[in-house]
């Protein structure tokens, strides 16, 4: 398969999961693209959302990471404030992680599309959180075990608080699955 068609099917892909609130796809990944720091599922994502149209950020210290991503996407390095598409690669620290979270942009009431969309990699040995799934594209509520903690789900649910502003997340495992949490989901923790 080209580099076109993959990236539309990815594309295709990821708009069924924000169509449907929980669900997963499975990602293939394109053998060719290869960056060391990203998991492969992730750089399916990016190579389907990046362009030179859009800026994105990278939680790390490395800098070469960056600098790969760019080369392959065109699309134009920021700042985590600037972002609009923000990557926490598995290995970000906590501290990256509620950054990101905490300062990603959220949009204005006269352009709330101009908002980050937050794609995370779930740590492999993170572990998993049950949550309750509600709103637009789930028919009553739906339970799914992420790993992402609810302190993160918080910190989202006030970001997220004053619609239509708000900020998007796709969580990408290892496991070659997707899932996507649009700003209009609501996530409540469920105990074990």
């Amino acid at each position: 398969m080209d580099l076109t068609h993959f990236t539309q099917d990815i594309f295709r892909k990821l708009v069924d999961c924000f169509a449907r609130p929980g669900t997963t796809a499975p990602m293939p990944m394109l053998a060719k693209v290869n960056i060391n720091g990203l998991y492969d599922e992730t750089m399916s994502v990016v190579m389907a959302l990046l362009d030179g149209e859009v800026s994105f950020y990278i939680a790390s210290t490395n800098e070469q990471l960056q600098k790969d991503v760019r080369m392959l996407t065109g699309a134009k390095i920021t700042n985590l404030a600037e972002a609009d598409f923000i990557v926490i690669p598995h290995d970000a620290t906590a501290q990256q992680v509620e950054s990101v979270f905490h300062n990603a942009k959220s949009g204005d009431l006269i352009d709330p599309q101009k908002s980050a969309t937050i794609l995370y990699e779930v740590a492999p040995n993170a572990s998993r959180n049950n949550f309750s799934l509600q709103g637009p594209g789930i028919k009553s509520k739906y339970d799914i075990a992420v790993g992402i903690s609810q302190q993160l789900m918080e910190i989202r649910a006030k970001r997220n608080k004053e619609f239509p502003l708000g900020i998007d997340l796709i969580m990408i495992d290892k496991q070659q699955e997707v899932y996507a949490i649009p700003r209009t989901t609501v996530m409540t923790e469920v105990a074990n």
